[in-house]
């Protein structure tokens, strides 16, 4: 009897076995057809001017934008030489560095996987007329390298036209004969601070709490092993938490090593391209979509 069953209802699992497999195999074919039609540039019925950060500023796009972005730079598995991966990310570091200055961004970090930005950090910086901060072989050891504008080079803001007297009194509402706020036609002109970038890579995230972790266990036993002091040693990475995470590349969202403890209350964006491609450029488009994601979030923290 139960080989007269099995004889009857084995063509039925070879059924149910096609099927799914006509299903799955379906469902992929659909999905490698739209990644490979969302590469082909078709041609718009309308072309567009283009949309810049200080347009955007102006309309009042965004409640708030983020004062510390992080970005990172997915990857991709074409090969290519080390110098053109190096010059293709430094071009992208430096589109990041210009929008970061129109929008007001204080801090900009570029996390790159491969390690390539802070292994050539000190060429990276001179391509973005940045100077290294600290010592370049410390940075590299543990993952950071931080880069500035040099104080010589500082944007200087224009000074405001004032009245004939050398001191003008000035008060919150503008009257000029009240005596609040005094303002020095001869005073030293202020400068305006540049935005601080932070290249990452690899090191900085497991290595640096495996290196954490050595150094506690090899340290002065005497003392008692607190969560506070395991959190010093950890934050003593210069490396603040980003309030937007924008993950450039990838077929799903991945963090790729990035620093897990630095974004517990980061948003994340996601733009995906199929890693077996070439990466498509980095255009402000692209990432005004995570900046549009950032504005409408709405913070609710617990008690």
């Amino acid at each position: 009897m139960s080989a007269l069953t099995t004889r009857l209802l084995f063509p039925l699992h070879l059924a149910v076995l096609a099927s799914l497999h006509a299903v799955l195999a379906s469902a992929r074919a659909a999905r490698l057809v739209l990644r490979l039609a969302s590469l082909v540039p078709f041609p718009r019925l309308r072309q567009h001017e283009a949309v810049t950060p200080s347009d955007d500023l102006k309309r009042g796009r965004w409640n708030k934008l983020p004062k510390h972005l992080a970005v990172i730079l997915a990857p991709a598995r074409t090969a290519s030489d080390s110098l053109q991966a190096v010059q293709d990310k430094v071009e992208q570091l430096r589109k990041l560095l210009g929008w970061s200055r129109e929008l007001g961004i204080a801090t900009l970090s570029v996390y790159d996987e491969t390690g390539l930005l802070v292994e050539e950090a000190s060429e990276v910086s001179t391509a973005l007329g940045l100077g290294v901060e600290g010592a370049d072989r410390a940075g590299k050891e543990c993952g950071l390298v931080v880069l500035r504008r040099p104080a010589s080079a500082e944007t200087v803001a224009p000074k405001e036209t004032l009245l004939d007297e050398s001191w003008v009194a000035v008060s919150g509402d503008g009257d000029s004969t009240s005596s609040a706020t005094l303002v020095n036609d001869d005073a030293p002109p202020t400068v305006e601070p540049d935005v601080q970038v932070n290249l990452l890579s690899r090191q900085a995230g497991q290595p640096w709490l495996a290196r954490v972790a050595e150094n506690l266990a090899t340290g002065d036993s005497s003392r008692e092993m607190t969560s506070e002091m395991v959190a010093e040693n950890i934050d003593a990475l210069p490396l603040t938490e980003p309030d937007l995470l924008f993950v450039f590349g990838g077929s799903y969202l991945r963090l790729h090593g990035f620093p897990p403890w630095q974004i517990r209350l980061t948003e994340m964006y996601h733009h995906s391209w199929p890693s077996w491609t070439r990466p498509p450029p980095l255009t402000y488009e692209v990432l005004r979509k995570g900046l549009d994601l950032y504005g409408g979030a709405e913070m609710r923290f617990g008690r």
